[in-house]
C-alpha cells in the first residue's frame, strides 16, 4: 500500500512541476512577444522617417 501511495504521490509532484515549468515557459514567451513587438515597431518607424525623407526631398527637386 505504501508503494501505490508514494508512486501516487511522485505523479502528483511530477505533474505539479510540469505545469509550474510550463507556466513560467509562457511567461517568457510572452516577454519575447513583447521585445519583438517593441523592436519591429523601431524598424518601421526608422523606414518610415526614411521614407518621409525621401519623399520630402522629392518634393524640394519638383
Amino acid at each position: 500500500m505504501s508503494v501505490d501511495a508514494n508512486s501516487q504521490s511522485f505523479k502528483e509532484d511530477m505533474i505539479a512541476e510540469i505545469k509550474r515549468i510550463q507556466e513560467e515557459l509562457n511567461e517568457l514567451k510572452n516577454i519575447k512577444k513583447r521585445i519583438t513587438k517593441k523592436s519591429m515597431k523601431r524598424k518601421y518607424q526608422k523606414q518610415k522617417e526614411t521614407l518621409d525623407d525621401d519623399s520630402l526631398k522629392i518634393c524640394q527637386i519638383i
